[in-house]
């Protein structure tokens, strides 16, 4: 399966209570674009510094942007682009939970070898899909 690169708020959707990804206007098999046209590609703001720099797109590029989407969600402005973003950055202090800032960090690394993968992520705590408490109304409480 190609990677998405195109991963920004406009196009998740919600289908029967889950997330789901659907770009209806450019979706195109990033594999299959001359890496010259890389650049020219994406939403500025949630493409990955590689993608911007002609690398093309990736399973890593798409954890930067997920990360540009959930730093906004929260901090209620997108990150300063090009700019890792570190646990003890003001903005996501006090506004990100705890047990997500050290994986948002990670998955807004410049480097694309220092971000998570989707399984890393998938299993972690933070973004487990099952809930792990028993009692529902403490779900989204530290």
């Amino acid at each position: 399966m190609p990677d998405c690169w195109q991963i920004k708020p406009e196009n998740i959707f919600l289908f029967n209570n889950s997330p789901r990804i659907a770009d209806f206007e450019t979706a195109k098999d990033a594999t299959a674009l001359p890496a010259t046209t890389m650049q020219d590609v994406g939403t500025v703001g949630y493409v990955a510094p590689e993608v911007m720099t002609g690398e093309g797109p990736s399973s890593a590029s798409d954890i930067y942007s997920l990360g540009v989407i959930i730093h906004e969600a929260y901090c209620k402005e997108q990150p300063k682009p090009w700019f890792s973003v570190t646990s003890d950055d003001s903005k996501i202090i006090g506004v990100v939970p705890p047990r997500i800032r050290p994986w948002l960090e990670k998955m807004l690394q410049n480097d694309p070898k220092h971000r998570p993968t989707a399984d890393q992520l998938l299993s972690s705590r933070a973004f487990s899909l099952t809930p792990t408490v028993s009692n529902p109304s403490q779900l989204g409480q530290d």
